[in-house]
């Protein structure tokens, strides 16, 4: 698609030469979704050189974001790729000289938890993707003003919903990037807390226990993985516990599971403090599933509290 795409720009440049047809937006929205699900998963071991690639080409299918969607689609077809330049952004870091082989044993180290990027030209990068969300956000606006009217019908209000948690998700995962943690831990708590609301709500009137599309369970994560509120944590895994669904490629039931150890081994000692201390925050580099035996085993390095820069590599076999 890439290539068709690449090849369409080519063509409209030059005089007199027809333009080849569109791909279909559907079934350009359907192959980012299978794309950020595949990353997000994690064993992407494609390049640096070829995630930088991509990065361009989404930032170049992004095209000028509106003042005002006039169509939800369009901003569905514009919030895919503004999350992708994010993604590959970091995979591009994370896999600089890492080798492609195709017989490469891997596990599963959860996107979510990707490490920060680093540099002050992908700094500079990432400030550039996080004003593309907040324009896009902009442009969304109107949407949400409208579902507040009593008489929208209950299909626009679900359409407009999931985008609007799948917009939050992607902007708190995208500003969890930052090397600096300053720049985000402890910086978000109103959209955070906006975030878990809506998928609670969304969770108490969409009754499907399977989707392909993301749709709360992975939302929830970047929430409680990467922000690491207490309160808003006890609270998604409370959501879990009513919701035995599966959405792509993640499952309520073994998440809970992930989330309930992290949480204990984090909050050993803390009191009152509102978010996990940052000297003591347990980061997942590794998660081996065996679905079929329903188990996972769970890879993670420790913080010790008032240790800074000190890890204890943690690991541990939970049962779903």
């Amino acid at each position: 698609m890439e290539a068709y795409s690449k090849k369409r720009r080519l063509v409209g440049t030059k005089p007199n030469t027809p333009v080849p047809p569109p791909i279909d937006s559907d079934i350009t929205e359907m192959f980012s979704m299978l794309e950020i699900q595949a990353t997000f998963w994690g064993g992407d071991r494609r390049s640096s050189a070829l995630h930088l690639e991509r990065m361009r080409d989404c930032e170049i299918a992004v095209g000028e974001i509106p003042k005002e969607f006039k169509d939800i689609r369009d901003a569905w077809r514009m919030v895919f790729p503004i999350l992708l330049r994010a993604i590959h952004l970091r995979l591009a870091q994370s896999n600089a000289g890492t080798p492609l082989s195709s017989d490469a044993k891997l596990s599963h180290a959860p996107m979510i938890t990707l490490a920060p990027v680093a540099g002050d030209a992908q700094h500079a990068e990432l400030r550039s993707v996080l004003s593309q969300f907040r324009q896009w956000a902009s442009a969304f606006e109107p949407f949400l003003r409208r579902t507040k009217n009593p008489l929208v019908s209950t299909d626009v209000l679900k359409n407009v919903m999931t985008l609007y948690i799948y917009y939050l998700a992607a902007f708190m995962w995208a500003a969890s990037g930052s090397a600096n943690r300053a720049d985000y831990y402890r910086c978000y708590t109103k959209e955070l807390c906006e975030l878990v609301r809506v998928c609670k709500m969304m969770s108490d009137v969409n009754d499907e226990y399977f989707s392909l599309d993301i749709r709360i369970v992975m939302p929830l994560q970047v929430v409680a993985m990467n922000f690491r509120h207490r309160a808003l944590r006890k609270e998604i895994i409370g959501i879990y516990s009513q919701l035995p669904r599966r959405e792509g490629m993640w499952d309520a039931a073994m998440v809970i599971k992930v989330l309930s150890w992290i949480t204990e081994i984090e909050e050993v000692g803390l009191v009152d403090e509102e978010y996990v201390p940052e000297d003591c925050v347990a980061t997942v580099t590794g998660l081996k599933v065996d679905a079929e035996n329903r188990t996972a085993v769970i890879q993670c390095l420790q913080g010790v509290r008032g240790c800074p820069g000190q890890t204890i590599p943690k690991e541990n076999t939970v049962y779903w």
